[in-house]
């Protein structure tokens, strides 16, 4: 438990809290510029989620001495999150129908872009000097 709040992961703490609470503030707003708020808010719940799962992944990965490991690790947690993310997108056009938020979508994109980024940062931060 304290690994997930040490002070390497603060950087994925004070996002996911930025987000949601930018989406809280903004929430009566957000229908208005055609944002689902629940979508963005669901994205960055389960962004955050998988970024923790692949850095506890990648903390394994790194203590294996072949070098290779942690280049499948990355790449490994990266299509995975990648694959899920996409289906979910897919389901979510389909079953939202024409209630469906394009914004919203897009929203989560960036969401994707700036955890995959906390999550190389962090992973480098780990990494110790030999």
């Amino acid at each position: 438990m304290r690994r997930l709040f040490d002070k390497q992961m603060m950087p994925l703490w004070t996002a996911f809290l930025l987000v949601s609470a930018l989406l809280v503030m903004g929430w009566n707003q957000l229908p208005n510029k055609q944002i689902n708020p629940w979508v963005v808010l669901s994205a960055n719940a389960l962004l955050m989620g998988i970024a923790v799962l692949n850095i506890a992944y990648h903390r394994s990965s790194l203590q294996k001495k072949n070098p290779q490991a942690v280049l499948r690790s990355v790449m490994g947690a990266t299509m995975v999150k990648l694959f899920v993310l996409a289906a979910l997108v897919i389901i979510y056009l389909v079953s939202a129908g024409s209630a469906r938020s394009i914004y919203a979508i897009i929203v989560s994109m960036a969401l994707y872009i700036i955890y995959s980024w906390l999550e190389t940062k962090i992973l480098l931060q780990m990494k110790s000097p030999k």
